[in-house]
């Protein structure tokens, strides 16, 4: 089969060819563009290896006379599903609101085909040219990045049951650095709050950079730059009698709850964990 499809392409007209490719390479960009969004550039790194990889993989076993149309053309499936993974992986971070998922799946996708590369070399009799420090540190780079995986994971569910990382993240695009800015007592209040409330609970803001902060004109030692405040009120209700009627009742939840300091404002509440306090905004 693949005989005939390489003479197939040696029969075609350079021009046509060249035309033909270029159409081919447009049409991927713009799909792996809409499909990826802030991940197009981490999916071309693991297309490359995917492609070096198939390449290699060819070229190993022509060496070792293993190679066959049937295998070739198993390998162009695997290939395919593995960049398939990829946008599947994208498309759950997009609809959990968590970037890190995508990236961690194409990254870990990107390693094992790194190493794999490195696997087709050795057996092309090319082992030499690796030096055995570089296997070894990909190797630890790949157990790092599955433990750290686990352990975003479990730190998502741990941390908080009801709110995700991404809500806490400044408004002006820089993320909090899940968790360590963020205070765990934070989390926990907001659970207390949330579990008093009985409906979901959006945050307004959470985490603020320094520079977001004093563009909104926050206090200089403001807890929210320390992780340590969150701007709550309810979801929005279409009766706006019944939303203002449940911004009250978030009001006393927090007034109760909230050892720390209690803003009331016209349209949220502002809790954070320093001393004790109460003010109308």
């Amino acid at each position: 089969m693949w005989q005939q499809i390489a003479s197939a392409i040696e029969e075609l007209n350079p021009e046509i060819l060249k035309n033909a490719c270029l159409a081919l390479a447009g049409i991927f960009t713009s799909i792996v563009s809409t499909l990826m969004g802030e991940h197009q550039h981490l999916f071309y790194w693991l297309f490359s290896f995917v492609v070096a990889d198939y390449l290699t993989g060819i070229f190993a076993a022509a060496r070792t006379g293993t190679w066959s149309s049937r295998e070739g053309l198993r390998g162009v499936v695997r290939k395919f599903l593995i960049l398939l993974t990829a946008i599947g992986f994208h498309g759950v971070d997009q609809i959990l609101n968590e970037p890190w998922i995508g990236a961690w799946a194409i990254g870990a996708l990107s390693l094992n085909e790194l190493i794999s590369i490195l696997e087709n070399i050795e057996k092309s009799g090319f082992g030499s040219i690796i030096p055995r420090r570089v296997r070894d540190m990909l190797a630890l780079v790949q157990e790092e990045h599955k433990t750290r995986s686990k352990t975003n994971y479990r730190e998502l569910r741990i941390m908080s049951e009801h709110f995700k990382p991404s809500e806490f993240e400044s408004r002006d695009g820089k993320p909090s650095p899940w968790p360590e800015v963020v205070d765990p007592g934070l989390y926990s209040l907001l659970e207390e709050i949330r579990a008093d409330f009985g409906e979901p609970i959006y945050i307004n803001s959470g985490y603020r950079s320094p520079e977001h902060n004093a563009k909104v004109g926050g206090a200089k030692n403001s807890y929210h730059v320390r992780g340590q405040a969150a701007d709550i009120r309810p979801t929005r209700y279409q009766d706006q009698k019944r939303w203002h009627a449940a911004l009250g009742r978030l009001k006393v939840i927090a007034n109760r709850r909230c050892k720390g300091g209690v803003g009331f404002y016209p349209t949220f509440v502002h809790v954070d964990l320093g001393p004790e306090r109460r003010w109308n905004g």
